[in-house]
């Protein structure tokens, strides 16, 4: 499975009126739980939220007159 992984303490840190900077990195991990140990072990610095990027795919929200296109 693949996971994404969102630096909060970027998240926090960069929030500017609409725009907010983060460093995202993709995780190729069996399970949630491997993801949030290779985070733990690999990036130990700051505190990270792991998102599994099938759910993340699939809340997306398109732009409008593009979701038209793509039905």
């Amino acid at each position: 499975m693949e996971f994404i992984a969102i630096n909060l303490d970027d998240f926090h840190e960069n929030q500017k009126d609409a725009g907010t900077i983060a460093n995202m990195i993709f995780i190729k991990a069996e399970d949630i739980h491997k993801a949030k140990r290779f985070v733990e072990h690999n990036r130990p610095e700051s505190p990270w939220a792991i998102v599994c990027k099938q759910v993340f795919d699939a809340n997306i929200v398109y732009k409008a007159g593009l979701l038209s296109a793509i039905n």
